[in-house]
């Protein structure tokens, strides 16, 4: 009796595994495919064109995570994100379906124009010449061809993501600064975030045959409306930077001493 246990157990993961790669189907409840899923194909695929395998490869063991790839313009990208599992229509040729959103993240950097920039003359020599001190509320903005009533949580989102988009984000940072002798030189405050842009397809998955697929355009028909859906979003991982201009090199100067490599400084140097 022990002996089949042990031989059933590795048997029983393998056979879950798959459902467990697509969310929980056992809680998947029906939902309407979008209007223009009517105009699209269905093309079942190798799971290794969805999935990324990770774990011990070695042992047999371990879990896929969705590739950040879009299958329908055979296009790759930096991440993905799997939204939630639906239960699709006893019509179709799939059991279950869910959006996935494929995209590249973007750092942005905003000069904060109205805070004013600290000028730092030939003979200063400071680990502490200035600070600014930046608060405020900002908007975010998702953008999404997705439509109906989709949660975030649809298309992949997390719960802090959702409330960031309905509340906006709170921004609240200082930065200090230090004059190097030797050198003119301006100084001048940034707002850094990241912008997410990518696309949004719908993947499917049939629990009786235990294969994957996507919806892509349809060759018949030669039809190229909207889809993969369009998707951005930004003021995401927003932080605060420094840039120096250096108008001039005086005398004195030592580069050695210098934290700034170019026009950004080097944290090893800071001496603060």
């Amino acid at each position: 009796m022990k002996l089949n246990s042990l031989i059933l157990l590795p048997f029983f993961i393998a056979s879950s595994h798959a459902a467990v790669d697509f969310g929980d189907i056992s809680k998947a409840k029906p939902a309407e495919l979008p209007a223009v899923a009517s105009e699209l194909e269905h093309f079942e695929t190798n799971e290794n064109e969805l999935f990324e395998r990770v774990g011990d490869r070695n042992k047999g063991f371990g879990s896929k995570k969705v590739r950040a790839y879009d299958p329908v313009n055979k296009k790759y990208y930096q991440k993905a994100l799997a939204g939630t599992t639906f239960k699709a229509s006893i019509f179709s040729s799939y059991t279950h379906w869910r959006y996935v959103t494929v995209y590249n993240v973007k750092t942005v950097e905003e000069r904060i124009a109205y805070l004013p920039y600290f000028q730092e003359e030939c003979h200063d020599n400071s680990g502490f010449m200035g600070q600014w001190g930046e608060t405020r509320s900002m908007k975010v903005t998702l953008k999404t061809e997705v439509g109906g009533s989709v949660s975030y949580a649809g298309i992949g989102l997390s719960a802090s993501v959702g409330m960031s988009i309905e509340q906006g984000v709170s921004f609240s940072s200082q930065r200090r600064i230090r004059a190097v002798e030797g050198i003119q030189a301006r100084h001048y405050p940034y707002k850094l975030s990241d912008t997410w842009k990518g696309v949004t397809y719908i993947q499917t998955y049939n629990s009786s045959t235990k294969k994957y697929g996507y919806l892509g355009k349809s060759l018949i028909e030669d039809w190229f409306g909207g889809y993969p859906y369009s998707f951005s979003l930004d003021n995401q991982n927003i932080g605060m930077s420094v840039k120096r201009e250096v108008l001039k090199k005086c005398a004195g100067y030592d580069a050695s001493k210098d934290p700034v490599r170019g026009n950004q400084y080097n944290p090893e140097n800071l001496g603060f």
